[in-house]
Formats: structure tokens, C-alpha cells, sequence
């Protein structure tokens, strides 16, 4: 048996406090790994990040995005956005797309 396997048996067994567990193992293992290679880190969150939410922004990653922008970066807050937003009857579309877009305008 390999890692691969074990991680399978015990997702199988379905055994929360294993799961917890480990959790704790990966999240320790990507804290080393973002001490020594960053570009990894970043690719493994993000394929973290589409696993638990699918293509869908929440306000941690659209803030995030906003944050790392070039060369200007958050022009509006979250709740500024969210309050132009609902001034506009805008419900249709999610807050955190809509602070994405906005704040990528120049």
C-alpha cells in the first residue's frame, strides 16, 4: 500500500475524527510546503479552493484577487460594491463576482 491508498481506505472508512485528522496532516504539509516552494503552495490551494467551491468566487478569493491586481489593485471595498450593488437591483449576480469586476475596471 501507498499514501494513495491510505488516504483512500480512510475516506472509505468515512470515520470523522480520521478525517480531522487528517486534515491536520495536509494542512501542516502545505504550510511546509508553501515555507519552501510558494508557486506549489498556490497551485495546491487552488486546486483546494475548486474542490470545497467549484468555479464559484467567495469573498475570500475575490478579495484575494482584488488584493493582487496590477498595477492598481481594490479601488472599492467589499461592502462599498455591495452597497452600489443593491442601489442598482442588482441581484441577480453574486457579490463577490460583481466586487471582482468592478474593481478591475480602470
Amino acid at each position: 500500500m501507498d499514501i494513495e491508498d491510505y488516504i483512500k481506505k480512510i475516506v472509505d472508512n468515512g470515520r470523522i475524527e480520521d478525517m480531522e485528522r487528517l486534515s491536520d496532516m495536509l494542512d501542516d504539509t502545505l504550510e511546509m510546503i508553501q515555507e519552501y516552494d510558494k508557486k506549489c503552495y498556490e497551485e495546491y490551494a487552488l486546486e483546494l479552493y475548486k474542490m470545497a467551491y467549484g468555479s464559484k468566487l467567495n469573498k475570500e478569493m475575490a478579495e484575494k484577487i482584488v488584493h493582487n491586481m496590477k498595477p492598481y489593485g481594490e479601488k472599492w471595498n467589499y461592502n462599498e460594491t455591495m452597497r452600489i450593488q443593491q442601489e442598482r437591483g442588482l441581484d441577480n449576480v453574486s457579490s463577490s463576482d460583481f466586487y471582482t469586476v468592478l474593481n478591475s475596471r480602470v
